[in-house]
């Protein structure tokens, strides 16, 4: 399992990926969250240069994983009947030619408890296990992808598909993944990593507390949940077979470098790429609680915006866009009494783990790239002892897309969940996080379709129904973007929910069928087969097949084509798209609670 680090704006992404091929089980050897000090394995590479491409191990993960693609994509495209386009010998060409055959990724945003229920409700609209997505020609793209990735709040829904092998979402009801109380128990672990001279942070608080029930086993409940370890995600049966996607898990840190980690060896001292002692390497650092919390924890800016009013430590938002006079009120009669963690809060861990704020509010792990050559990495990279994690989002990029934009990976087409709820008071998206991905992607000569400024998106309507950007640029990938908005519910709930029902849940997973089946089809009578077309976009030109005219006309309907709309928008607070009659207020009171 590798650890793939990104350069953003002024920080790396951390995208937690699987490859190393030593891995022989999901658990640390502890069996729970306290890692074990083992010998160093001889003619081990812990650490390797990015620019040389993909991981052995996650080549030959995707050997395993196309053959899966090709069939899913056969009983997908079987469904939806695009007018006029041959499956078999679409089929029967990837079968003969591989690498053409479509990688596809889907993103989960941030944006706290509302972005993981949200992406679990775009997840289940792309099931073919699930019946309505099936019967709306949606379901069945889910099983075709190849990667999915998620930070903050997404990381959640992320990491609990990721260690049970992609079940279906009613498995994970059933199974009562959604009970978000805390667990004494649970954080009395932390005890164990203390013991071993680990400083104890947020992140460890956090990732516990959100895991605990959160990624609970779907097979086995007596398994202690904290014993899965990411690294371990290569062996669970599904992944190792190639029959589900691989889950990448986003964070931050306050430097940046781009290089590869064996991420089974998390947390162990290294110099030049080599552990220190020979006898010190750490298994079970990689805790899936652990890498969960480091991408969940945005404790520095939650005490920063607590401690300023909100003044600092804000996520992105687009200070030109207007606002209404009452803004506050608005914001503070949706999330009721709702609020970003307190400083009381955090001072209650700051007390518990006897340590200072600049001690906890990072997740802590030793730097692998300590002592580096300095012509392959960058020196402030080599130069630091220990890395400092924080949540994934901090850079102003809410949606997960910079591991999967990497060349090295080659993805056709991305799928991009927005929850964020962060860039407007009314808890709706105006498409700044989307636009700070695609000027940093660009900055930094990464392939991303090109996305039109914030007040365009507004105007054109970007963030209330679904668009393709990307169509006709032959060299970047295909998005489509799903930004949260209330179709059937209002999903604009406080990024903190603490706590959740299952008719609760059925509201907001339904409400992201309506947003991505487009309610099945009636409101974009041909939107299924768009979905398809989008699937199959890329690799049809690789084969040199031609596309079908539906698809073409896809594009013409629903695909950004350049045009600007620079004037001034009006607010984003809608109504109910499908009873616009019920307002927030009246749905809040006598539905959702």
């Amino acid at each position: 399992m590798v650890c793939t680090i990104s350069s953003v704006l002024l920080a790396f992404a951390a995208a937690l990926s699987l490859s190393s091929a030593t891995v022989t089980s999901q658990f640390s050897l502890s069996g729970n969250y306290t890692p074990t000090v083992i010998p160093c394995p001889a003619n081990q590479t812990y650490v390797r240069p990015a620019s040389s491409g993909l991981s052995p191990s996650e080549k030959a993960w995707l050997s395993l994983r196309r053959p899966n693609v090709a069939n899913a994509l056969e009983a997908y495209l079987d469904n939806v009947g695009i007018p006029g386009f041959n499956v078999s010998a679409y089929i029967s060409a990837l079968k003969t030619n591989q690498s053409s055959v479509p990688i596809i990724g889907l993103t989960m945003s941030g944006g706290g408890n509302r972005a993981e229920l949200c992406a679990y409700g775009v997840y289940q609209a792309l099931d073919a296990r699930y019946p309505p997505a099936w019967s709306s020609k949606t379901g069945g793209l889910l099983q075709a992808m190849t990667y999915t990735t998620s930070l903050s709040g997404g990381t959640i829904a992320n990491t609990a598909l990721g260690v049970n092998g992609y079940p279906d979402l009613q498995t994970l009801i059933a199974n009562n993944n959604f009970n978000f109380s805390i667990s004494p128990a649970a954080l009395e672990q932390i005890a164990g990593k203390a013991e071993l001279g680990y400083p104890i942070t947020v992140s460890d608080i956090y990732g516990i507390s959100s895991t605990f029930y959160g990624a609970r086993s779907v097979f086995d409940q007596s398994i202690d949940t904290l014993g899965f370890t990411w690294s371990g995600v290569q062996v669970q049966p599904s992944f190792a077979n190639g029959s589900t996607p691989m889950p990448i898990l986003m964070t931050d840190e306050l430097a940046w470098t781009r290089q590869g980690l064996d991420i089974e060896y998390f947390g162990t001292p290294m110099s030049g790429g080599l552990p220190i002692n020979a006898s010190v390497c750490i298994n079970g650092y990689d805790s899936a609680a652990f890498c969960a919390g480091a991408g969940f924890a945005a404790a520095n800016l939650w005490l920063a915006a607590s401690t300023t009013d909100g003044v600092l430590g804000q996520f992105a938002k687009r200070s030109k866009i207007p606002y209404p006079a009452n803004e506050d009120k608005l914001e503070q009669g949706r999330l009721g009494t709702e609020s970003l963690p307190s400083v009381n809060e955090i001072g209650g861990i700051e007390e518990l783990l006897k340590e200072n704020l600049t001690t906890i509010l990072y997740g802590y792990t030793t730097n692998p790239f300590y002592g580096m050559n300095t012509s392959a990495i960058d020196p402030v990279a080599a130069s630091q002892k220990e890395l400092l994690l924080v949540d994934g989002s901090e850079t102003g990029q809410e949606n997960p897309l910079w591991p999967i934009i990497q060349p090295e990976r080659a993805v056709d087409f991305i799928v991009v969940s927005d929850a964020c709820g962060s860039e407007l008071s009314s808890g709706w998206m105006n498409g700044t996080n989307l636009y700070n991905s695609y000027t940093s992607a660009k900055a930094a000569g990464l392939p991303f379709p090109t996305v039109p400024p914030v007040v365009t998106m507004l105007n054109l309507n970007h963030t209330s129904r679904p668009v393709f950007y990307g169509c006709n640029e032959p060299e970047v990938p295909l998005i489509l973007f799903l930004a949260d908005f209330p179709y059937t519910a209002y999903t604009n709930i406080s990024s903190f929910e603490s706590t959740i029902t299952n008719d609760q849940l059925e509201q907001l997973t339904s409400n992201a069928l309506s947003l991505v089946t487009q309610v099945n089809n009636t409101l974009r009578h041909d939107w299924s087969t768009c979905i398809a077309c989008g699937a199959v976009h890329k690799s049809l030109k690789r084969l040199g097949m031609t596309e079908p005219a539906s698809c073409s006309q896809c594009w013409k309907e629903y695909c950004w084509q350049g045009n600007l709309d620079q004037s001034q928008p009006g607010f984003l607070e809608p109504s109910l798209v499908l009873n616009s009659t019920l307002s927030w207020a009246e749905w809040n009171a006598t539905v959702f609670f």
